[in-house]
């Protein structure tokens, strides 16, 4: 590689170091002879700069214990699709592009197909052309991996995501999907303030990309009876990306790469000596099994629009949710609580502890934990078959498949 001047090396000076990676090389591919202009030339940039580029970024988003335990295990895939929109385009080449000609729209091109490739590892000798004139990305093939992949997105799309106009749930419905919660539930429903919901809800499916899909809404109440009920555990609202929400508190369907909070879960579930659990093979993160055994997973608001976190919390869900709480802590006893993170402790004023456990700890998010919070430590699944057998309750496997 050329030697960099004086000038480019104050750009690069203000580079992070896997954002100057990637100047170093198209500033060395420019200083040709005589020729300080290559506005209209191709250059060939080798994939294993681009991709050192991007993996350098994904690596610092990473926890460390996760990189060790399942990077090893070639599931890098799961974490590309968990922090690809936390990986931050370089700002500094806006400034480069005067020299280079290259736009944040290659760059955005450049981590689709980096993305692409390090998902199919074998094509380890495949080179990107970038036009840097027009700014496209010039694959030579495409691998018969990367169109199965694909169409598995199309079949997850087209399974997880509904969007409006395909024949929203009426009311009754909804009243049907509680099942055994309506009896529990039946002065909160006199009140009309769920047909209240309803009607907004149904708006809002009409007109925007709503999570989860229509008939998942009450997914939690389908699968958990008020009857069987054993646990709960609380979330804030469903997951924001297309295909991750089913209905229930941080779970995906399978098919869906394991969201960072879940991995988390499985880490302490894996750490607690007093369990023997078992990380799904494949990986998945779908906890039907877990609901049907009795775990409630709820979140206090029961849907979200599509890229806007707590978008629909002031539509009446929050007080919903907060009755449900309300009747199992009146109306059962000998249920465990697993209140993770402040959005959810704060349903704790509605619980009778004497008649229940709650369990508090930090959230599961990796943004969340510290030196003195490491989900990773948490013991609240086996604490709550402790409890559940001291009741006369038979325990949870919690084990997800």
């Amino acid at each position: 590689m050329d030697e960099v001047s004086p000038k480019s090396s104050r750009k690069k000076s203000r580079l992070s170091e896997n954002q100057a990676t990637l100047f170093d090389f198209f500033y060395s591919n420019k200083k040709v002879k005589g020729d300080h202009n290559i506005a209209n030339k191709d250059i060939t940039i080798p994939q294993e700069v681009v991709k050192d580029v991007i993996q350098k970024q994904i690596e610092m988003l990473i926890p460390k214990e996760v990189k060790e335990d399942d990077i090893k295990s070639n599931q890098t895939e799961d974490y590309i699709e968990d922090y690809k929109d936390e990986i931050e385009t370089p700002k500094e080449l806006n400034k480069i592009n005067k020299t280079a000609k290259l736009s944040i729209e290659t760059t955005k091109n450049l981590n689709d197909e980096v993305n692409a490739n390090i998902r199919t590892p074998n094509k380890t000798n495949t080179e990107v052309k970038v036009d840097i004139k027009s700014g496209e990305t010039k694959p030579k093939e495409r691998k018969l991996e990367e169109v199965k992949r694909e169409e598995e997105e199309v079949r997850n799309e087209q399974r997880v995501e509904v969007r409006a106009g395909d024949g929203f749930p009426s009311y009754e419905d909804w009243l049907n999907d509680l099942g055994d919660w309506k009896e529990p539930l039946k002065e909160y429903l006199a009140t009309n303030k769920l047909k209240k919901i309803h009607d907004s809800i149904k708006e809002m499916y009409k007109n925007h990309t709503v999570f989860p899909p229509q008939d998942l809404i009450f997914n939690a109440f389908k699968k958990t009876s008020f009857a069987n009920l054993k646990a709960v555990i609380v979330g804030q609202d469903p997951y924001i990306k297309k295909n991750q929400a089913m209905g229930l508190s941080f779970s995906v369907p399978k098919g869906i790469p394991v969201p960072g909070s879940l991995h988390n879960i499985y880490a302490a579930l894996a750490n607690d000596p007093n369990l023997s659990f078992k990380k799904p093979n494949p990986a998945h993160g779908d906890l039907s099994n877990w609901a049907t055994q009795g775990v409630l997973l709820i979140n206090a608001v029961l849907t979200v629009e599509e890229g806007k976190s707590n978008s629909h919390k002031g539509l009446g869900w929050s007080e919903f949710t907060d009755e449900v709480i309300k009747v199992i802590g009146n109306k059962k006893k000998g249920v465990a609580f697993l209140l993770w993170g402040k959005f959810a402790q704060a349903k704790k004023k509605f619980i009778n502890q004497r008649n229940h456990k709650v369990l508090e700890y930090c959230h599961p998010s990796p943004l969340a934990a510290n030196k003195k919070n490491d989900f990773k430590k948490c013991l609240h699944f086996s604490q709550a078959n402790e409890y559940l057998l001291e009741t006369g309750n038979s325990p949870i496997n919690w084990n997800v498949d």
